[in-house]
């Protein structure tokens, strides 16, 4: 990786002086701003944030590094948490039927004239407290499937199915700022969306992100139509 061109230019940004603590400094482009790494970004990565969104005072600055914890936490516990969950409608489904053979199997043991014997059998159990966490799993189990706003509260964090977790946790938040910011909103493979994105992906150590797919980030962003391919004539 090239290295920053220093000069002796001087803003205003902000450097660390200690754990979560900022302090207006007058800074020469390219040197150390904190120790090591920030968040997922070392300084030469930051720098180069700074470079392309155009940062120039310590307001500003203050914004960027927002947005850098912001993308480092989404990236590592919500998008980590969709990815456990699964596809919400798969997880519906699931729910519904644990809620359902849960609400099978309670009346199954209510009847059952040899529940004492599983009592007394090694390693022994519980029955009126397994019967009532039973109740209890088809109860919950059953809401969670039909209630999807429940579903997501309960799941933390929840995606639209058809953007991908690094549109949602890395993009999104980048093309906020640069929103925020001042700037107009435009694509171009090698601009400085893109410079900030493969910075981005690369301090989270990805795949860079795909062209076409962020072009579709912005459009939507600005509203624009998804192109529809026309039919192939029968």
């Amino acid at each position: 990786m090239s290295k920053l061109k220093v000069t002796h230019d001087t803003p205003e940004l902000l450097r660390e002086a200690g754990t979560n603590n900022w302090i207006p400094s007058r800074v020469v482009i390219g040197e150390s701003l904190h120790d090591g790494v920030y968040c997922c970004l070392t300084n030469e990565q930051h720098w180069k944030l700074i470079i392309d969104f155009g940062i120039t005072d310590s307001a500003s600055h203050r914004l960027l590094l927002t947005m850098i914890v912001e993308i480092d936490e989404g990236w590592h516990i919500n998008a980590e948490f969709d990815r456990m969950n699964g596809p919400i409608g798969e997880h519906r489904e699931n729910l519904a039927n644990i809620a359902k053979l849960a609400g099978k199997l309670c009346p199954m043991l209510a009847r059952e004239p040899l529940l004492w014997h599983f009592e007394q059998e090694p390693p022994g159990l519980n029955v009126d407290a397994f019967l009532k966490g039973l109740k209890h799993i088809h109860i919950i189990a059953g809401k969670l499937s039909k209630d999807a706003e429940y579903l997501r509260r309960v799941r933390v964090s929840e995606g639209p199915s058809h953007k991908s977790p690094e549109r949602i946790y890395i993009w999104e938040p980048a093309l906020r700022l640069w929103k925020e910011l001042g700037h107009p909103l435009g694509y171009s493979e090698n601009g400085p969306i893109m410079r900030i994105l493969r910075v981005l992906h690369e301090g989270l150590r990805l795949a860079p992100p795909r062209p076409g797919a962020v072009r579709q980030a912005i459009n939507d962003r600005k509203g624009r139509a998804r192109a529809v391919k026309p039919a192939t004539p029968g």
